[in-house]
């Protein structure tokens, strides 16, 4: 409904197969969630219900509902600290219980409510150390650079649900979204090249009540399309700027002369590279000239004999 609060309808069947409405209200203010519930039932069971506060007595769909939504309650308010906590990050609060565990806990939280993005990068094969090595470390720092909105490292040690080595980068995309974005250092084999994923975990904080499991697949291909808009401008920008630094990666290899080991590379990786190089011109002909003082002198013996005529003419 806006940035602040959100109405969620649903229908609810009960054991006797009467059908309900229930509505859930979720308001977000500066410090907390408030979450009500409201729902037409009938009046005797309703009253039954909450009979001298004998919950565990009763098997009503009222109050089942309402012991899911406080579970729930609690679930998105940890949410919330840990998308706070994951913030200061970037405005450079100080968090008195931030470390790499509370960071990866805060992670691993946030990844099942975001929505999931993946865009691949090309790299140069394993033979290609060197190379590698060099467009990794470009990578990261473009991913730091500050063209990609606030950006930030996240310091986490192992992510369980997604134990893929790489570094994790936090990008706030507007007030309302943010990405946790995974760059891999682990390589595969797509269209016959190696290449290494990024992934965009992207959340909202009015999406932080469900998780991505709980959507059924209509809503879920909702939330993917609103957030794939996101995120789908700054994958285009890191592709660009791949295109750059692949074919930067292989010329500072190649200009390294203090590696023990020299880098080779495969046809493909090399005409990969070429192909984001500029040609430029720099001169249109070039003569190249012999060079006469590292040969040793021939006595020519008929120049020698005609300029010796000829002086003696001259003499004469």
């Amino acid at each position: 409904v806006s940035s602040t609060y959100i109405i969620l309808v649903k229908f609810a069947v009960d054991d006797s197969g009467d059908l309900y409405l229930v509505q859930y209200i979720v308001e977000r203010l500066a410090d907390k969630v408030i979450v009500s519930i409201l729902m037409d039932y009938q009046k005797g069971d309703f009253s039954k219900a909450f009979s001298h506060l004998n919950i565990s007595s009763t098997n009503s769909m009222y109050l089942e509902l309402r012991e899911g939504l406080m579970e729930r309650d609690k679930k998105s308010t940890r949410a919330l600290r840990s998308r706070r906590n994951l913030l200061n990050l970037i405005d450079n609060e100080s968090n008195p219980l931030g470390s790499i565990a509370n960071y990866s806990d805060d992670v691993d939280r946030l990844l099942l409510y975001a929505s999931k993005f993946i865009i691949k990068l090309r790299f140069y094969d394993e033979k290609s150390e060197e190379a590698n090595k060099n467009l990794e470390e470009l990578t990261v720092n473009f991913m730091l650079s500050g063209s990609l909105n606030d950006v930030t490292e996240i310091p986490v040690g192992n992510i369980e649900s997604f134990p893929t080595p790489g570094k994790w980068f936090l990008i706030r995309i507007d007030s309302n979204i943010l990405s946790i974005v995974h760059f891999s250092f682990h390589q595969s084999i797509s269209e016959d090249a190696a290449c290494r994923e990024v992934t965009f975990f992207t959340v909202a904080t009015t999406n932080l009540y469900f998780y991505q499991a709980d959507l059924n697949e209509a809503d879920t291909d909702d939330r993917n399309n609103q957030d794939y808009r996101k995120v789908s401008v700054l994958g285009e920008k890191i592709k660009v700027a791949h295109g750059r630094n692949y074919s930067r990666a292989s010329y500072l290899a190649l200009r390294n002369q203090s590696s023990d080991c020299k880098d080779t590379f495969t046809c493909a990786d090399f005409q990969h590279a070429l192909s984001y190089c500029v040609e430029r011109k720099i001169t249109n002909d070039v003569e190249i000239k012999p060079d006469l003082r590292s040969k040793p002198s021939v006595p020519d013996t008929d120049c020698n004999t005609d300029c010796i005529e000829e002086s003696s003419a001259e003499a004469r």
